[in-house]
């Protein structure tokens, strides 16, 4: 096709054209419209690429700056642009037939992002089927009233033996200053295609590499991650997974859903993770910087800036009705396999240290030196100091340890333990003032010494995590009932060792 006089030029004015300066953008979502169009092209057209040796789409982005002035260049390897596509190239909303592939469907993208970027943009390209390069230039300001478009055949620039390089000029936003997040934008934008080998992009000489987000694992080390298929009303589908980030290395920005469409992000890492409130919370929660996930939501709607989905009728409560199971099942199951437990109760029944220690339980309690429960009188031991005069004696008392619980919640507590050696009190004392808690733990009790001491430094743990928590829980119950009520002690201790257990393992 050498005659280009004939082609149909673009199909609205250049006042027109100038209103896509202003589009509500950021320019990793315009250089994103590029790439897509490379990826697209590489895929569409990936077998005859491979037989010419191309086997891996290099898509090259780089920012210029000559004399104060900025210039942009992205150029590719891929399949380049046949002469019979360049009518649909250089028309405004002619999409591209359907496709497996389908990163290119609106007939808009590279052209508005093209216009939001600067005011002349020239596209350089050789198809892998044709021996000619030719050049499109559309210059924004000097388009007349019949929009013609300047088209030329050219010598190759380019030393593959197929490519696309578009140059932009006369830009209308500077570009250099957002350099660090738009790399990070992008590799988290293809990181699925990154991934895969299909690409390797390159920004300002840079190859690009996506950050990688740390699921907790088990005790065998597997992620434990929790994969859901969502099924909608109106027949709708959705793949995804939901997990937890370890302590220390989840964030607000890592936190939240990554969307996904043909394995291209929609929104994710960053900066727009979904984060629906009914699932993370107001954003202060261990749920809102440590729950993360992924969703292909390839058959649902989006924006033709593809920055969001576009949720119709009442999708979007529907589908967060249902992935909130998700959210629930993940936290147990993650509770239940990161504190190494059994996943039903007849595995956890016949698993051996369970077996060893139930019988270790019923030896102790079948001993006969163990006085039964009723030859015992409850009196008051005439030895045992009223608390309060104990607490004030022992104001100096040395802090054994000292730490936050519950921290960054509502139920944030400053606790202090100290240890005491006094046969004659009980196995805690417990003051509380505020949110403050000192817990007196009795080493010298008969139950320590006897069946804690011999035993290993965990097992001292764990009892004395008990001693904290029934501490707490009586607090707790005199703080809302202004009285020991038995029953609401129990319930308490279970619902604060919940709520421990399912932040010490996160």
């Amino acid at each position: 096709m050498n005659n280009f006089k004939n082609l149909k030029k673009l199909k609205v004015s250049n006042h027109t054209l100038k209103r896509y300066r202003d589009l509500d953008y950021e320019v990793w979502y315009a250089l994103s419209e590029f790439i897509d169009n490379s990826i697209h092209s590489y895929l569409e057209n990936k077998e005859e690429l491979n037989s010419l040796g191309i086997n891996k789409c290099k898509i090259a982005i780089n920012i210029d700056k000559v004399n104060n002035i900025e210039s942009l260049t992205i150029e590719d390897n891929g399949g380049g642009i046949h002469p019979n596509d360049f009518e649909r190239l250089i028309s405004v909303g002619e999409p591209k037939p359907k496709s497996e592939f389908q990163l290119s469907e609106f007939g808009m993208g590279m052209k508005t992002a093209s216009i939001w970027l600067g005011n002349r943009v020239e596209i350089e390209t050789k198809h892998f089927n044709l021996d000619k390069a030719y050049k499109i230039t559309i210059d924004i300001e000097n388009i007349g009233t019949d929009n013609e478009i300047e088209i030329s055949e050219v010598l190759d620039s380019s030393l593959s033996k197929c490519y696309t390089k578009v140059t932009i000029t006369q830009l209308n936003r500077r570009l250099l200053n957002k350099v660090k997040k738009t790399s990070t934008c992008l590799a988290s934008i293809f990181k699925k295609f990154i991934e895969n080998n299909d690409i390797e992009l390159i920004f300002q000489a840079n190859t690009l590499s996506p950050e990688v987000v740390k699921i907790n694992t088990d005790s065998d080390n597997n992620p434990i991650k929790k994969d859901f298929l969502i099924t909608l009303s109106n027949g709708k589908k959705c793949k995804g997974w939901i997990g937890h980030m370890p302590k220390g290395h989840g964030s607000a920005s890592h936190a939240g859903f990554s969307i996904y469409r043909y394995n291209r992000l929609v929104s994710g890492y960053p900066e727009t993770s979904w984060k629906p409130s009914e699932i993370f919370g107001d954003g202060y929660s261990a749920r809102s910087t440590r729950l993360t996930g992924e969703l292909d939501m390839t058959e649902f709607k989006i924006a033709h800036t593809k920055n969001k989905i576009n949720f119709i009728d009442d999708e979007e409560h529907e589908f967060i009705s249902q992935i909130k199971n998700y959210t629930s099942d993940i936290a147990s199951e993650k509770a239940v396999r990161n504190s190494g437990t059994s996943k039903t109760i007849d595995d956890h029944k016949n698993d051996l240290s369970t077996k060893e220690s139930n019988e270790m339980v019923s030896d102790y309690l079948s001993d006969t030196k163990n006085t039964s429960l009723e030859e015992i009188t409850f009196t008051a031991d005439s030895h045992l100091k009223d608390q309060n005069t104990f607490i004030e004696e022992n104001q100096d008392l040395e802090v054994t340890t000292q730490f936050n619980l519950f921290e960054d919640t509502d139920y944030e507590t400053e606790v202090s333990v100290y240890e005491i050696l006094d046969i004659n009190q009980p196995y805690i004392i417990v003051d509380s003032k505020e949110s403050n808690l000192k817990v007196y733990i009795n080493v010298g009790h008969p139950w320590f010494v006897n069946l804690i001491n011999n035993k290993n430094s965990e097992t001292q743990t764990q009892y004395k995590l008990n001693c904290v928590f029934d501490a707490l829980s009586e607090v707790n119950v005199m703080k809302r009932k202004n009285k020991i009520d038995p029953n609401e002690i129990r319930l308490a201790k279970s619902l604060l060792m919940k709520k421990y257990g399912n932040s010490f393992t996160n």
